[in-house]
């Protein structure tokens, strides 16, 4: 397992362990599938603070995850993301599809907010 998965009331803190690149990858998107057939938070919060490389798998699989999660009326958010992963959403414009903040303590903020 690579994700460390942290739930609390109504929402899940997800934290891979490692960068998301080959056959990590696979292994991601393998337990964001278990996840989301699981999930009955209001959001779900990608912490990508231990993550400074990823692949063209691992943006897709973020990209499906969300509007996967997005049909069921969860909020996806990030946080922490290294300088590079950030430059690689804004060039993709993921940056626009997903409400990310600089640190985990401001999501968890605006998610008690909104509650």
């Amino acid at each position: 397992m690579i994700l460390n998965i942290k739930e609390e009331k109504n929402y899940l803190v997800i934290t891979p362990g490692e960068n998301l690149i080959g056959d990590k990858s696979s292994e991601f998107s393998k337990e964001l599938e278990s996840i989301k057939e699981e999930c009955n938070k209001d959001y779900i919060l990608f912490n990508l603070a231990k993550i400074n490389q990823v692949d063209s798998f691992t943006l897709s699989t973020l990209v499906a995850f969300g509007y996967d999660v997005k049909s069921s009326n969860i909020k996806l958010l990030f946080c922490s993301l290294h300088p590079f992963i950030m430059s690689i959403f804004k060039m993709m414009k993921m940056n626009d599809l997903f409400t990310i903040y600089d640190n985990i303590n401001d999501a968890i903020e605006r998610i008690v907010e909104e509650k």
